[in-house]
């Protein structure tokens, strides 16, 4: 039996730290990776960017010194897949939706934001795209050739979370920098994405803390340990736009 991840009164550093909400659903999985992420962390909330194309706004943004950026697409309502499409049920209504479209073209323009920044000088980000569907619990089974199951966080998943995305980002990760941002890393992009914080200060401050606490395994971490828990498989990669996105 593994160890269960112990309860910590550690909060990651929440940009802004009282987010106006889009709806339920980003709440809850907004709360359910605060509660979980560790004090060195980054958890962003309705990052707008402005590019060629018009205006965007990324729902989530988790930073991880260890590990890299995971950008999360929030949908609540039923969320299912049937007839090689994804579909959407809210009070509004049904719809069709491209969850593999949205969410990594919101992980495109955060990259492509940082690396166009004259001040950013640490070569590209290690990211990920994540979706969150906290309203519904699907099987373990890959639906979708462009969304492979581990890259989306269900209802069953909320309660850990932050430890999911933990283990996408240090695993396995096609066309991406091995390196993770580190301290510096994540400090920058909090002040280039939100424009107030004070990057030496946090950088600073996240070195001492990453000190104090030392390795950081989650219970998800531990049974990669015992054998493989996902079958990795080549996700296709579009080529992203021309034009690098600006701060809206």
């Amino acid at each position: 039996m593994h160890e269960r991840h112990p309860q910590r009164t550690m909060t990651p550093r929440c940009v802004p730290e009282r987010p106006d909400f889009r709806s339920p659903a980003q709440e809850l999985v907004w709360k359910a990776l605060r509660g979980r992420l560790r004090d060195v962390d980054l958890l962003m909330a309705n990052v707008r960017l402005t590019g060629e194309h018009g205006d965007w706004e990324v729902d989530l943004i988790v930073g991880m010194p260890d590990a890299g950026f995971a950008v999360i697409e929030v949908k609540g309502g039923r969320v299912w897949r049937a007839d090689g499409s994804w579909w959407q049920r809210t009070p509004h209504g049904t719809r069709a939706i491209d969850l593999e479209e949205e969410s990594r073209s919101g992980k495109d323009l955060v990259a492509r934001y940082l690396t166009g920044h004259q001040r950013w000088t640490l070569g590209p980000p290690r990211m990920a795209h994540v979706v969150a569907l906290p309203d519904v619990t699907l099987g373990w089974e890959d639906l979708s050739p462009g969304l492979p199951r581990r890259w989306i966080l269900d209802r069953s998943d909320l309660p850990d979370a932050a430890g999911r995305v933990h283990d996408l980002l240090s695993g396995r990760l096609e066309r991406q920098p091995v390196e993770p941002p580190g301290v510096e890393g994540v400090a920058l992009a909090a002040e280039l994405l939100d424009g107030r914080a004070d990057a030496p200060a946090e950088a600073a401050r996240i070195v001492e803390v990453l000190g104090e606490h030392g390795e950081w395994r989650t219970e998800a971490q531990d049974g990669v340990l015992d054998g493989p828990r996902w079958v990795r498989r080549h996700e296709p990669v579009r080529p992203p736009g021309t034009g690098t996105p600006r701060r809206g």
